[in-house]
């Protein structure tokens, strides 16, 4: 594929294949693992991403220009390509310690800041850049030094120019997989960022030892120009510059938006978010690979301008295609295990964003070989012309990867965002048919796009699947996802990003009894944090309880504003209590950076398989919740095990016991297929004695937190050895959780859910034979008869109600109406 000099086994055409290979493949790495330790240090806000973003593509096209002067200027590319693989590699393993700086810097003005969104968003985003900027600098120089050490006609550009570009996509599409797939989980962040390091220093160790023997070995192909030709600084016309910015944009702004919509019918995980990576970056590989096989037989202003049309098109035509495909935006899921859900899902990926990526995928290419076709005919020299259009390109990419989610999807929706790509690519498509061909031909396509527009309706496709029998009463898009109310028979419920169910009407008392418990485990509690507020429904306890102040801690700000609006008797108007505050942002950051102190800290239902959800379970971030606690101070932490399988819950627990060592569990119901538990500490050195300390409120609705007894029976017991072993824990450097938690939740449900007779069974070993309370068996055995109820046998769970009955009060059960938050438990009353 790659045009090498007869003769010459060490063509530097056949060397820079290598090196663009292994660059691509090696800064990939670094730059996966670069977002994910921004996502750890400055926040998994919507506006934290798009800053931490915004800094890696500034810095990298701040290396393409500075690519451009190496390219002007150096004698030797080549040597120069090395030494700066080699400042690449040192630089991206000195961002940690980088970030780490920066972010204490950061943290230093955070509660200044917090009162300033689009400050802090500014400030994170400065973080982020002073961190990153070093290696992205030297990244992305790489490329147009590599050009100018290796390409110098025409003719090597438009062909194998063209070919490198492909290889270089293809590498990083390779090296996308490895750091998501296999890297993160098996070696850790630190092993893994020192293998793409390693790979950008074998890069610039090859390049070097090539370069040394410069005299014996032309760097360039037989059809480079003279030096006096080389000191020519050509520039490209502006149309050529513009277009260059409108596939960086165009390119951008599809994959974020394309992320969006495919994150709309998946679960959501790293795996999927990798997998849209992967499929963008193989697609950016064959679409070159396919401008280089017509690299030959092809006009490249024609292939440019039919380039931009056909994707323009396909942009207009995506969001119908889209929702066809998918169902009517219906989950995605696959009946077979793992990795069944991951091919099935990259095959669809494939098919629908893709289908737009390939021809978007040849625009830049094709302007390449346009680029060469008119220096052919000018006769120049193509170094700094093609670093310019690099530079170009990086800078288009900023203002996609910014504009297309933080300002069209709200104004447009997601399916009106694209739409407004798509137009773009059409506008940009004109000028190069116009030249290539006719005027008509560009009227042509402008008028094919407008019909297009007209036919498929992007404007008019539904956001999101409705479910038979509920009526949608608001929606709201943006960079932080899709919040929809729904009204059916059961009430209102909330839910994100078209499945994600936050809560409604339905589970208001579970929900409330999820903020009540940890606030009857302080003997007085005052200052109240919640760690996600959904409907606002649980921190709505806090009403009831004594309490001074309420922090709401909300990542996606359409969920706090539908809770405000649409929720107000579930959560009885907690978020316009003169009490309470709102704070925007991730969980994680806020406890790190924040200096409040808290008597009660609670953390929500947080789903385990999202991507970025396992650092909410990892020992840093129950280190950083401790540290927020006044002194008596208690942390409850909730876990849905309907979620979690039970290696995911003991790796949470192993966790939580690093930082709390004498933590206690809790119930929050009696459901046997789809329990919750807490994990409860105090900040208390000597520990706390939970049944001893755990009060009851009479004035409350719920029997079990209002009368005596009731609180009691929801306890599970105490960590100890006998089944708290010293296995595996998640942490910053070894994240685990998340990875484990997407395999298990492949398919439509989680492949062994740690609910039922399972968890009873579990249950029995964390209670132990010597517990000092009654009632904490006989809620034991309350749950019992729910699991063995659901499991179908009803006889058995006939008698373990028949026990629970004597262990609990008659109030509780006995003379009591059947309880919404364990309804599978009342079935068996009638037996």
């Amino acid at each position: 594929m790659i045009e090498a000099r007869p003769g010459d086994p060490r063509s530097p055409l056949g060397l820079a294949a290598l090196l663009f290979a292994l660059t691509g493949v090696g800064a990939l790495i670094v730059q996966t693992l670069w977002m994910r330790e921004l996502r750890l240090a400055l926040g998994g806000a919507s506006t934290a991403i798009s800053a931490t973003l915004a800094a890696l593509i500034i810095g990298q096209a701040s290396g393409a220009w500075f690519g451009e002067r190496v390219a002007e200027r150096a004698v030797s590319p080549l040597r120069a390509f090395g030494w700066l693989a080699l400042g690449a590699a040192l630089a991206a393993l000195a961002t940690p310690h980088l970030l780490g700086a920066t972010t204490a810097l950061l943290d230093a003005q955070y509660g200044t800041l917090l009162a300033h969104p689009a400050r802090l968003a500014f400030a994170r985003g400065g973080a982020a850049l002073i961190a990153t900027l070093p290696a992205t600098l030297a990244i992305g120089a790489l490329t147009p030094a590599l050009f100018a050490a290796c390409l110098g006609g025409a003719r090597t550009l438009a062909s194998s120019g063209v070919a490198l570009y492909a290889l270089n996509a293809l590498g990083a599409a390779l090296g996308a997989a490895l750091a998501t797939f296999w890297l993160v989980e098996h070696t850790g962040l630190r092993s893994s960022l020192a293998c793409g390091a390693a790979l950008l220093v074998l890069a610039g160790v090859g390049a070097l030892f090539v370069a040394q023997r410069a005299e014996r070995v032309p760097l360039r192909s037989a059809t480079l120009a003279d030096e006096a030709e080389r000191a020519a600084l050509p520039r490209p016309p502006a149309w050529m510059a513009w277009t260059a910015a409108l596939s960086g944009f165009g390119a951008f702004a599809a994959q974020a938006l394309f992320a969006q919509a495919l994150g709309r019918v998946s679960n959501q995980s790293a795996y999927a978010f990798g997998t849209v990576l992967v499929v963008a970056l193989v697609c950016v590989g064959l679409g070159a690979l396919f401008c280089y096989s017509l690299s030959r037989r092809s006009r490249p202003q024609l292939a440019l301008g039919v380039a931009l049309a056909v994707t323009g098109g396909a942009l207009l035509v995506f969001p119908a295609y889209f929702v066809a495909v998918t169902g009517g935006l219906s989950v995605f899921s696959v009946a077979a295990p793992w990795p069944a859900y991951l091919w099935s899902f990259g095959a669809l990926a494939l098919a629908t964003a893709g289908s737009v990526l390939l021809p978007a995928a040849c625009v830049f290419p094709s302007l390449l070989a346009a680029a060469a076709a008119l220096s052919a005919r000018d006769g120049r020299s193509l170094g700094a012309a093609t670093a310019r259009l690099l530079a170009w390109n990086a800078g288009g990419a900023l203002v996609g990867a910014l504009l297309a989610p933080l300002a069209l999807v709200p104004a447009f929706g997601l399916w009106g965002a694209l739409a407004c790509v798509g137009a773009a690519y059409l506008l940009g498509a004109l000028r190069p048919l116009a030249q290539a061909t006719a005027p008509r031909f560009a009227a042509y396509a402008a008028i094919l796009g407008a019909l297009l527009f007209v036919i498929a309706r992007p404007y008019a496709q539904p956001a999101l699947h409705i479910p038979e029998g509920e009526r949608l009463l608001n929606l709201e898009e943006s960079a932080a996802g899709l919040v929809a109310v729904f009204e059916g028979d059961d009430g209102r419920k909330l839910q994100l990003d078209n499945h994600y169910f936050l809560g409604g009407a339905r589970d208001r008392v579970r929900q409330e009894r999820q903020g009540h418990l940890p606030l009857l485990l302080h003997p007085n509690p005052k200052r109240v944090l919640f760690l996600g507020s959904a409907t606002g429904s649980s921190a709505s306890a806090a009403l009831a309880h004594d309490v001074e102040s309420i922090t709401l801690v909300e990542i996606v700000p359409g969920v706090a504003r539908a809770a405000r609006e649409f929720f107000r008797d579930e959560n009885r108007g907690v978020y316009d209590d003169p009490r309470t505050r709102v704070v925007s942002d991730d969980a994680r950051s806020f406890l790190r950076s924040s200096r409040l102190k808290f008597d009660v800290i609670v953390g929500d239902l947080f789903v385990p398989w999202q991507s970025g959800s396992g650092a909410l379970f990892s020992v840093e971030h129950f280190a950083n919740a401790r540290a927020r606690l006044a002194a008596g101070g208690v942390f409850c932490q909730w876990l849905p095990l309907y979620q979690l399988t039970q290696d995911e819950f003991l790796l949470v627990a192993r966790s939580f016991a690093r930082v709390f060592p004498s933590f206690d569990v809790f119930r929050g119901d009696f459901y046997g297929s789809a329990p919750i538990v807490s994990l409860c500490g105090t900040a208390r050195e000597s520990g706390f004695d939970a049944l001893r300390e755990l009060r009851s409120r009479p004035e409350l609705a719920d029997r079990w937190v209002a009368r005596a007894g009731g609180p009691m029976s929801l306890y599970v017991g105490r960590a100890n050895a006998s089944w708290l072993d010293d296995g595996a824990f998640e942490s910053d450097a070894t994240p685990l959780l998340e990875f484990a938690a997407a395999r298990a939740h492949a398919g439509n449900a989680v492949r062994e859910p740690f609910v039922g007779l399972a968890w009873i069974g579990f249950s029995r070993r964390i209670l132990g034979d010597g517990s000092p309370e009654a009632l904490a068996g006989g809620g034991l055995q309350l749950q019992n008869a729910s699991a063995l109820f659901s499991a179908g046998r009803v006889a058995e769970a006939s008698a373990a109600f028949a026990e629970a009955e004597q262990l609990l009060p008659a109030e509780l059960v006995r003379g009591a109406p059947p309880d919404s938050s364990a309804a599978e438990l009342w079935h068996t009353r009638s037996d």
